[in-house]
């Protein structure tokens, strides 16, 4: 699996992915593997093991060269629990947090440049779906906080998933006018595929953002 991802040359990989993000508690997953405990994972209707966590994923980034990117839960999380995560990653030592990362066998900051805060947001198929209002105030929030802990961090807004609801618009205006001082990216998902094998028209999608 190494050697295959390795070949891809990906700059970047988020962790958690996907709707999981929005019921994951990053505490399950660090520590001794046998102490961890399993959760139900209601995005996909599983059982999450959590032994693979935080300093695993780190770990799998360094062997194939690729920069973390971690997505904190903004969907039954709270800011504290995103903030206690930067804290745990970055902080090089002399915190709660920091003194546990290096407990767990990790002394030096694990230095996490990307955070997104949640994921997919503006989907009512998301735990903790919210309003281009309520986003907008959490990713001000969250960000600040966030940024608090460590000032050098980036930060991605869950922008739009959801193209048939009408408020895109809106909830990129609202992210823009209310935490554009925090945030430095934003996050735009679709999914798509060629599947009328026109490769031409295939390759100019990203026209549409």
């Amino acid at each position: 699996l190494l050697e295959r991802t390795k070949r891809l040359n990906m700059p970047v990989m988020r962790y958690p992915g996907g709707n999981f993000v929005s019921g994951y508690h990053w505490r399950d997953g660090v520590g001794a593997r046998f102490k961890r405990p399993a959760r139900k994972d209601m995005a996909w209707n599983t059982v999450e093991s959590n032994q693979f966590g935080t300093n695993e994923f780190i770990e799998f980034c360094r062997a194939i060269d690729t920069e973390p990117y971690l997505a904190v839960n903004c969907g039954d999380g709270d800011m504290r629990e995103a903030r206690d995560w930067v804290e745990y990653c970055n902080v090089a030592s002399g915190t709660e947090l920091s003194e546990m990362r290096r407990e767990h066998g990790y002394d030096a900051p694990h230095n996490v440049k990307y955070w997104g805060i949640g994921n997919e947001v503006d989907g009512h198929w998301q735990i903790g779906y919210k309003t281009p209002e309520e986003y907008a105030r959490a990713a001000t929030e969250f960000g600040k906080v966030m940024k608090w802990v460590d000032p050098s961090i980036k930060l991605i807004a869950s922008a739009v998933s959801n193209w048939d609801s009408g408020d895109w618009v809106e909830r990129a205006q609202l992210l823009l006018e209310q935490a554009s001082g925090t945030i430095d990216y934003m996050a735009l998902h679709w999914y798509v595929d060629n599947t009328t094998s026109d490769f031409a028209t295939y390759m100019t999608l990203s026209e549409l953002f």
